[in-house]
């Protein structure tokens, strides 16, 4: 890109000859830009022989010219030589290209053109005579000068091999030349076309029974089938094959039973199928033996733990009980029995809070030394234990 940007730099052309019918055409396009406004313009007209014309103008004050584009046709029957130059604000001229155009050839700040918009190679001048690209080495055809075809004659390359990779060529008359097949493992693929062909191929094992080890950073090694018994062991550096240290011990027949480092004394199992704790069973021929709590303290209060015991047994009584009360968290249904025996008469006192009446009103005295046995079953609905039954 070329700028104008004083009011006293302009572009010049000249021919070296004055033409031998007609003068070149110009055309230079051009924006000026003051600083507000950006105004595209073109100039164009025809050289003049060998006297120097103004092809693009100076700007106007406070404005830069910026040279876009110069095109310069030959439009006479014989080649010309035309030097374009760039003007500085103190009339010293710089030659910005010296060219010699064909017959109907046009030169531009993009390059040289022939009639047919073909663009040209030209290397260099000297007067009217041009230097044009060659052929070199492995290429046969005239020289290049835009005319004359340019082909790869037979010493150039003639074919491609995969070599020993593995992969062979398409036979393509044009374009890209297309590898196919699979890479060999001396070329750094597997030689084969499956996922486990290709493991296969690369794996060190060669016997049944083999494993593969690292012996190494990024490096495999087979490790063969260790002795019949032997186990699979680390010394700390590599996988070896050792002898056991020992046979498995088993604990003794039955349910076994583990102190945490030995097996002790098995329990002896059932002969049918054992309880779980929270399975639905049916339990046949099978005798619960209810949890007692015998007391003989003489107290005046009980409190009684249904948690843990299903029978209460108080005997020797003679104190009056002032109150007797429950504690646990007893579920819906479960029964409490409690047998009070005094050495007379003893009276004493159920907690309503804990106790109630049904049918049966609840008692609050033994007969004599006779034994009194009272029967509960849990109210889930009140909370508390219902008298179901006295004798």
């Amino acid at each position: 890109m070329l700028v104008l940007d004083t009011i006293n730099k302009t572009m010049t052309a000249v021919m070296s000859a004055v033409p031998a019918t007609n003068q070149p055409n110009y055309v230079v396009a051009y924006a000026d830009n003051n600083g507000t406004t950006f105004v595209e313009g073109a100039n164009n007209g025809s050289l003049n022989g060998t006297s120097t014309v103004t092809i693009a103008p100076a700007p106007a004050a406070s404005t830069r010219r910026i040279i876009k584009s110069i095109y310069i046709e030959n439009t006479d029957t014989a080649p010309i030589v035309v030097t374009i130059n760039y003007v500085n604000s103190i009339g010293a001229t710089s030659v910005i290209a010296k060219v010699t155009l064909n017959p109907s050839d046009t030169w531009t700040t993009e390059g040289t053109y022939d009639s047919q918009g073909q663009i040209k190679y030209v290397v260099g001048t000297s007067g009217t005579t041009t230097y044009p690209l060659t052929i070199g080495t492995g290429l046969s055809g005239t020289s290049f000068n835009g005319s004359a075809a340019v082909t790869i004659a037979n010493t150039g390359v003639l074919s491609v091999s995969g070599g020993t990779t593995g992969l062979t060529p398409n036979t393509a008359t044009t374009g890209a030349v297309t590898l196919a097949g699979t890479l060999a493992v001396a070329n750094g693929g597997t030689g084969q076309t499956t996922a486990s062909a290709a493991f296969n191929a690369l794996s060190p094992v060669t016997s049944t029974g083999d494993l593969i080890i690292g012996n190494g950073t990024n490096s495999a090694t087979r490790l063969a089938i260790g002795t019949n018994g032997y186990v699979l062991t680390s010394n700390g550096t590599t996988a070896t094959w050792s002898a056991s240290g020992g046979s498995m011990v088993y604990p003794g027949a039955g349910i076994a039973v583990s102190t945490g480092s030995a097996w002790t004394t098995s329990l002896t199992a059932p002969s049918g199928t054992i309880v779980g704790t929270t399975d639905t069973q049916t339990l046949t021929n099978k005798r619960v033996t209810p949890r007692v709590s015998p007391l003989s303290s003489n107290s005046s209060t009980y409190a009684i733990d249904t948690d843990s015991f299903d029978i209460i047994v108080i005997t020797s009584q003679t104190a009056t009980i002032t109150s007797i009360t429950t504690t646990g968290t007893p579920t819906n249904g479960q029964k409490l029995w409690l047998s009070i025996t005094g050495t007379a008469a003893v009276g004493f006192t159920l907690s309503t809070s804990n106790f109630e009446a049904s049918t049966v009103a609840l008692p609050t005295t033994t007969v004599s030394t006779n034994r009194l046995d009272i029967g509960f079953v849990w109210n889930v609905a009140t909370g508390k234990w219902r008298c179901v039954a006295q004798a």
